[in-house]
């Protein structure tokens, strides 16, 4: 097996205004990384060309941006927003779109329809954005009385979205050709389950932990089973890290509000403690490989997960020659043209 090596380097100073973002997208058209407005009124923007870092005046409470083919970042209202707020890439230009929603909402994911699901998070819906009309709508049911009950949803190869357990008892299944959705009621579970997930190059869904469970979620859409794989994490590693796909075909958990250590997903068994940091927010990963994270409350700086293995090694796919072909969707960077 080779052997991961990785180091963690400081980037560009982030001042003048309030740190708390949580998730990103890299925008191939000119090559800036947006990240999501969470305790901070501004997105951030970074210039992976110059390394410089500029702030865009949106507003307190969103999450999980995710890029649409037409241009724009949709933003979504998690805590204390009320509507879905978009980003023109193009001009930088903010804007609000749909109704008031009272629900609170977890990570987007762009379906093949060309719409953009979110899962519920403390409400009974789920909310609907159709990127080519900019509409909202939500999908209603009961899902039960739990708060923040699932994680994002995440497109798995048979065109289907999944949504993995929070706090609630199961997995979400919806089928985004008719907008129904499922609950697969899955044994065993506690209050704090999973926290970040991601589409693996396997065909699995994998799962960062939270504060109850000591393993990486592994998710079988097949089965429909979870089991949590590798060896027990030590006590705050990986906790609440949002997971993100690298070129290489592994995987690392990099960033989270109460992420202590960066981990990598070595093999379907395995993890590889990578190196310790304080806190960092949502990790995008880069054309060059690089995984980029913002800063949190008590730091000032950018932080880069730098990768020296080989970038293509022991995974299913492959990576298409031109990366500003990748749809770039928060969690699910290559998702989409693995087959």
């Amino acid at each position: 097996m080779l052997k991961l090596k990785t180091k963690l380097v400081l980037d560009t100073v982030v001042s003048g205004v309030t740190i708390g973002w949580t998730g990103g997208c890299y925008v191939a058209s000119n090559n800036c990384v947006y990240y999501a407005p969470n305790t901070s009124s501004h997105i951030l923007k970074y210039n992976v060309s110059t390394r410089a870092v500029s702030f865009i005046l949106a507003a307190t409470g969103y999450s999980s941006p995710v890029l649409a083919p037409n241009g724009f970042i949709y933003l979504i209202p998690i805590v204390g927003a009320r509507q879905v707020r978009i980003l023109n890439t193009a001009t930088d230009a903010v804007s609000v779109i749909g109704a008031s929603v009272t629900d609170s909402y977890q990570g987007g994911c762009l379906a093949p329809n060309g719409c953009i699901y979110c899962s519920s998070g403390n409400g009974n819906t789920i909310l609907k954005i159709d990127a080519s009309t900019n509409t909202v709508s939500t999908i209603s049911g009961v899902l039960g009385s739990e708060l923040e009950k699932y994680s994002g949803f995440v497109l798995a190869r048979n065109g289907l979205l999944y949504s993995m357990p929070r706090q609630s008892q199961s997995v979400l299944k919806l089928d985004p050709s008719t907008n129904t959705f499922t609950q697969i009621p899955i044994a065993g579970l506690g209050t704090r389950n999973y926290f970040r997930t991601t589409l693996g190059f396997d065909g699995y869904i994998y799962c960062s932990p939270a504060e109850n469970v000591t393993g990486v979620g592994r998710f079988d859409t097949v089965t429909e089973t979870i089991a949590n794989v590798g060896a027990p994490m030590p006590s705050g590693i990986g906790k609440h890290g949002q997971i993100t796909p690298l070129l290489n075909g592994r995987m690392t958990s990099a960033g989270g509000g109460y992420f202590t250590s960066t981990f990598l997903i070595d093999s379907p068994s395995n993890f590889q403690l990578s190196a310790t940091l304080t806190q960092s927010g949502g990790g995008v990963v880069l054309p060059n490989g690089d995984v980029l994270m913002t800063p949190v409350s008590g730091q000032t700086r950018m932080i880069r997960l730098i990768s020296s293995y080989p970038k293509i090694y022991n995974f299913e796919g492959t990576i298409p020659a031109n990366l500003a072909d990748l749809p770039t969707s928060n969690y699910n960077v290559l998702h989409n043209r693995l087959t």
